[in-house]
């Protein structure tokens, strides 16, 4: 198809689907670039970025030998413009989001240590609450519970209070996506649009399942085998006022690990 724009005749050669987000937002249309004048005589002008595809088959080192061949012919031909220019290859998803990463890197790790840190506490926790639940294990191990069963049912729960926290994590990220996306400055956006596409990938649900499951079993592991090994003769021998004493304590406890 042939079509008019400006005054100047263009073959349509392709239509890129409506969700395109790699050109500027206000550019709905791309034409050739026409190197008449000055454009196509100087040699010096940098100003032009340029994005390539790699042929089929062709590694990365290999392009980049060949232009580094192309680059050598041109300044020898052209040493007082060309000499001095140095051609760098990047893939372009490095360039485009590559100076993130080292930041993005460094909060992922200080978000490990805050949570290995949470994990510390809330084990603490749970080791206190599971000393201050003997009298139950006691009573549930003289009714035939075996110690496979008692840790089971504490895994469980941490995996229950570790699934409960994953969730309320994921919908703080989730809004905290969208807060984001909202704060980009729209002069960003002319240039950046694809960086409203911004969202929880797949990837991340993979990498919450992971991590809460980690967490409940780092959670839970040593409380679980402290409360599973119980001895229901002792502890059904104490005196009520301690098991009671016992249970109000507990309840204080919950209180905490539950937060």
């Amino acid at each position: 198809t042939i079509t008019m724009v400006s005054g100047h005749t263009f073959v349509i050669v392709g239509v890129l689907p409506r969700d395109f987000e790699f050109a500027p937002a206000d550019s709905p249309l791309w034409i050739p670039l026409r190197a008449d004048g000055e454009l196509a005589s100087r040699r010096n002008l940098r100003w032009l970025n340029v994005v390539g595809r790699v042929k089929a088959g062709t590694v990365a080192a290999q392009a980049r030998a060949e232009m580094k061949q192309i680059n050598s012919r041109l300044a020898e031909a052209y040493p007082k413009d060309n000499g001095s220019v140095v051609v760098v290859m990047a893939p372009l998803r490095e360039v485009i989001v590559g100076q993130v990463r080292p930041l993005l890197l460094a909060l992922l790790g200080a978000v490990a240590f805050v949570l290995l840190i949470a994990c510390a506490n809330v084990g603490g926790l749970m080791l206190a609450r599971s000393a201050g639940r003997r009298r139950e294990f006691a009573i549930r191990a003289a009714l035939g519970a075996g110690r496979r069963k008692l840790l089971r049912q504490l895994l469980v729960e941490s995996l229950l209070l570790s699934g409960v926290g994953g969730a309320l994590g994921l919908a703080w990220a989730q809004a905290g996506v969208e807060v984001l996306v909202r704060a980009i400055p729209a002069t960003r956006l002319q240039s950046m649009p694809y960086l409203t596409s911004a969202r929880l990938d797949p990837a991340v649900l993979v990498f919450l399942a992971v991590a809460s499951v980690a967490t409940a079993v780092l959670v839970g592991l040593i409380p679980a085998l402290q409360g599973s090994r119980t001895n229901p003769h002792a502890e059904l021998k104490e005196e009520s006022r301690t098991a009671a004493g016992t249970r109000k304590g507990a309840r204080w406890r919950d209180r905490p690990v539950a937060a």
